[in-house]
C-alpha cells in the first residue's frame, strides 16, 4: 500500500511507522515498514483518513487518504519521503550548520 525512502539517497527506510487517524485525530492504526520500506494497512471502505510516516532522528510526513467506496478495492500507494536529520545538518570546524 505503500513506502518509505530516505528524500536524499532515495533508499528505504526500514521500520519507520506508520499511524493511521481518523477526522477527529484518533488514532486507528499503526504498522511498520519492513527491511523494503513497505508496508500495507486494512481499513474501512468509505472513509477519511490522515497517514503519518516516522522515524526516530527523522523528519515526518503526512498525507490525507480516502478509501475506496467497495472492500477490497485498493488505493494507490501511499509513499513517503523522510529526510534523515543527519542529512541536513554539516559540521564546519567543529560547529553544526544546516545544509
Amino acid at each position: 500500500m505503500g513506502k518509505v525512502i530516505n528524500s536524499k539517497s532515495k533508499l528505504p527506510i526500514a521500520d519507520a511507522s506508520i499511524t493511521v487517524y481518523d477526522p477527529f485525530g484518533d488514532s486507528k492504526a499503526v504498522v511498520k515498514t519492513d527491511a523494503d520500506g513497505k508496508y500495507k494497512v486494512t481499513l474501512p471502505c468509505s472513509k477519511k483518513y490522515r497517514f503519518v510516516a516516522s522515524k526516530l532522528n527523522h523528519s515526518s510526513d503526512e498525507k490525507p487518504v480516502e478509501t475506496k467506496d467497495k472492500d477490497g478495492d485498493e488505493i494507490p500507494d501511499v509513499n513517503f519521503e523522510l529526510s534523515n536529520y543527519a542529512d541536513l545538518v554539516k559540521v564546519d570546524n567543529g560547529q553544526e550548520k544546516s545544509s
